[in-house]
């Protein structure tokens, strides 16, 4: 019997190809792709869940991950994908990562 729950999951950046994935169970379920800005600020612009996983409310996993990696490399986000401004919206505690400026523009 495994030790791990049936939806064990991992969130890993791949910056060769700039997005993060969500794997569950070792397969990429959703992926979130960015672009570097310049120093310190990277856009999170399009988020894509496999169909296979499409309902399953894993989404928000991967989000928060990516946020969290984002913080803790030091990085300020602008969120260009609508699920991502979402997350922010219900989880407030994110929307430092959002320089100041842009989180009014962005209904923040």
């Amino acid at each position: 019997m495994s030790s791990q729950p049936d939806d064990a999951h991992e969130v890993k950046d791949q910056p060769d190809q700039e997005r993060y994935v969500l794997l569950m169970d070792g397969e990429t379920a959703y992926f979130l792709e960015y672009q570097d800005l310049g120093d310190r600020l990277r856009a999170f612009v399009h988020t894509q869940v496999e169909d296979s996983y499409q309902g399953r409310g894993v989404g928000s996993r991967l989000v928060g991950g990516a946020l969290e990696r984002a913080a803790e490399s030091g990085l300020a986000v602008i969120p260009r994908c609508p699920m991502v401004q979402s997350f922010i919206r219900k989880n407030p505690e994110h929307a430092e990562l959002v320089p100041e400026e842009r989180r009014k523009e962005l209904s923040l």
